[in-house]
C-alpha cells in the first residue's frame, strides 16, 4: 500500500509541475489514467479554432484531491502534424533512395535505364522477359540467393537489362552494388599502396542485397584475381545472397579462363540460371537503341 501511495504522490507532483510549466498537453502522458481515484472531464470553451473554426475543448484531470486543466488540441492541427509527419517520412525515404542509388556504384549512363523503356530487338526478347520477372520476383529470389548468369555478345543489351534490374530495385529500396569486374580489381589494388581499404571494398561486395558483376571473363585473370572472385562469389553463396553476373562469354567459354572454383559456383542453375541474351551488337545496326 505505501508504494502505491507514493507511486501516486508521484504522479500528482508531475502533474503540478506539468501545470506549473504552461505544458498542460503533456499532463495526460505524465499520470497513470488507470489508477485509482482517476477521472477526465471534457469542456467545450466556447472559444472556435481560428484555422477551422471548430469548437474548442479543454479537459480537467481530477485525481487524490487534485485537478489538472489541460488544452485539447483541435483536430484539424492534429491532421496538420499527421500530414507533416507523413511528408517528412516521404522526403526522408527520397533522401534514402537517392543515397542508394549515389552508393551503388552505378556508372551514370546507366542512372535512368528503366526496364519499362527497354525495346526488346530480335534475340532479346527471352533475357528481357526473365529480367523483368527477376525484378517482380526479388524477394522471393532474394530469400534463396538466387541471382543470374546474363551473357550475350558486345552490344546486345545485357548491361543496360542489368542496369534495368539495378535501377528498379533501387527504387524499391535494395541495396545494390554494382561493379564492372575489372575496375573492382583496379579498385582493389589500388588500395595496396595504403589508400584505402581493400577490405571495406569486398565488404560491400560480400554484403550488398544485390550484387551485379558486370563483364566477368573481360579481365586479365590471373592467381590473385581468381582466388578474389571465389572469395566474393563464395561469401555471397553462403549467405545465400544473390549476385547477377554479365559477361560477353557463354558459360563453356568462361569455363576456359575462369577459376575452376568459380565455374563450379556458377555452373549451379538453381543459384544462376543462364540466361543467353541473343541479340546482335546494337552499335553495327542502324538507329540501334
Amino acid at each position: 500500500m505505501g508504494n502505491e501511495i507514493e507511486r501516486l504522490n508521484q504522479l500528482r507532483e508531475n502533474a503540478e509541475k506539468t501545470r506549473q510549466s504552461e505544458q498542460p498537453q503533456q499532463v495526460k502522458s505524465e499520470i497513470d489514467m488507470d489508477a485509482p481515484n482517476v477521472w477526465n472531464e471534457k469542456r467545450d470553451t466556447g472559444a472556435k479554432c481560428p484555422n477551422c473554426s471548430r469548437p474548442l475543448f479543454e479537459g480537467t484531470i481530477h485525481f487524490w484531491g487534485t485537478s489538472t486543466v489541460y488544452k485539447i488540441t483541435c483536430q484539424c492541427e492534429v491532421d496538420k502534424r499527421k500530414e507533416q509527419e507523413k511528408l517528412d517520412k516521404q522526403a526522408q525515404h527520397r533522401r534514402y533512395i537517392a543515397d542508394l542509388h549515389h552508393r551503388s556504384g552505378l556508372p551514370r549512363k546507366w542512372e535512368n535505364i528503366a526496364l519499362e523503356s527497354f525495346e526488346p530487338r530480335k534475340g532479346a526478347e527471352r533475357s528481357y522477359k526473365a529480367c523483368c520477372n527477376y525484378s517482380e520476383n526479388f524477394q522471393s529470389l532474394q530469400n534463396r540467393g538466387i541471382g543470374m548468369y546474363l551473357f550475350g555478345t558486345s552490344g546486345s543489351g545485357k548491361t543496360r537489362l542489368a542496369a534495368s534490374i539495378a535501377n528498379k530495385l533501387l527504387d524499391k529500396g535494395v541495396p545494390v552494388k554494382w561493379w564492372n569486374v575489372t575496375n573492382l580489381y583496379f579498385a582493389i589494388q589500388g588500395t595496396f599502396n595504403g589508400n584505402g581499404s581493400s577490405q571495406e571494398i569486398l565488404d560491400n561486395c560480400t554484403r550488398a542485397g544485390l550484387l551485379i558483376l558486370d563483364d566477368i571473363g573481360a579481365e586479365k585473370p590471373s592467381e590473385w584475381t581468381m582466388s578474389t572472385m571465389y572469395e566474393i562469389l563464395n561469401t555471397r553463396i553462403d549467405d545465400m545472397l544473390p549476385t547477377i553476373i554479365t559477361s560477353n562469354l557463354k558459360f563453356e567459354e568462361l569455363s576456359k579462363v575462369a577459376d575452376p572454383r568459380v565455374i563450379s559456383r556458377i555452373s549451379d542453375k538453381d543459384i544462376f540460371p543462364h540466361v543467353a541474351n541473343e541479340a546482335t551488337d546494337y552499335r553495327r545496326e542502324p538507329h540501334g537503341h
